[in-house]
């Protein structure tokens, strides 16, 4: 776990939820491995509620025919939407949904044409979209070949995770955290707007998949020392300007 020092860094240097989202997946997961599925579910729409990755676990208990998970997901969910359009108005929740939403699953919160943003989103933007201010010379100017190739990206890491794993629940630990250690890694790389504060979250699926190899010395001390780097290199990356 300390091994995330600059994430770890980050979140205290500046405040950041990230520590609340770990926690609140690592609870998931053990209400997963305690058979307490509306838990499970609870928590994760929870995390859901402060960064829109895990709300994709919703797939996963479909996959995995977790109905009460997966009810328990989007239950919460659905109380914190009426909860917070109750608070703040109806307005700015549709606002949200209908405008920020989309624009951040693509990367477009902030300059998505910035090589500081490593994710293929940023670099497919760089490419192929054209912005007078931003990008004014793309390689191709074709956002038709970006509509094809970003979500081919994303299902190039989703179909074989789904493909490979059963689609009733695992009968072992060691099953569940290889699973849960994969899609959530799949989710962290599949991120349009990385940073290092994101990756804290990292730690679940690490020390999960450290746990299953525990038998298997070299293949942990290869996870170890590539987490490591993951982390010590982001202390060279120079801080994204803004785009104003």
């Amino acid at each position: 776990c300390l091994l995330a020092f600059t994430p770890l860094r980050a979140n205290f240097l500046y405040g950041q939820m990230h520590l609340l989202v770990l926690l609140l997946m690592v609870i998931a997961y053990v209400c997963y491995r305690k058979d307490k599925p509306t838990a499970c579910g609870a928590s994760i729409a929870l995390a859901a509620a402060l960064k829109v990755y895990p709300v994709f676990f919703a797939f996963y208990f479909l996959w995995k025919k977790q109905w009460r998970a997966l009810f328990g997901l989007l239950g919460v969910a659905a109380l914190v939407a009426l909860l917070t359009s109750a608070w703040m108005g109806p307005a700015l929740l549709q606002q949200y949904i209908s405008q920020e939403l989309p624009r951040s699953l693509q990367g477009e919160m902030l300059d998505p044409y910035h090589w500081h943003a490593a994710s293929m989103s940023a670099l497919l933007h760089r490419l192929l979209l054209v912005e007078p201010a931003l990008n004014p010379k793309p390689l191709f100017n074709s956002p038709g070949l970006y509509a094809v190739l970003y979500p081919l990206w994303q299902l190039a890491f989703l179909v074989p995770f789904f493909a490979l794993i059963r689609t009733t629940r695992a009968s072992s630990e060691r099953s569940d955290a290889l699973e849960w250690a994969a899609l959530t890694m799949a989710l962290l790389v599949l991120s349009p707007v990385p940073s290092s504060y994101h990756f804290v979250v990292m730690i679940l699926p690490i020390v999960l998949l450290v746990d299953v190899l525990r038998h298997k010395p070299r293949w942990v001390a290869i996870v170890v020392t590539l987490y490591g780097l993951i982390s010590a290199t982001t202390l060279w990356i120079p801080s994204r300007p803004s785009p104003l």
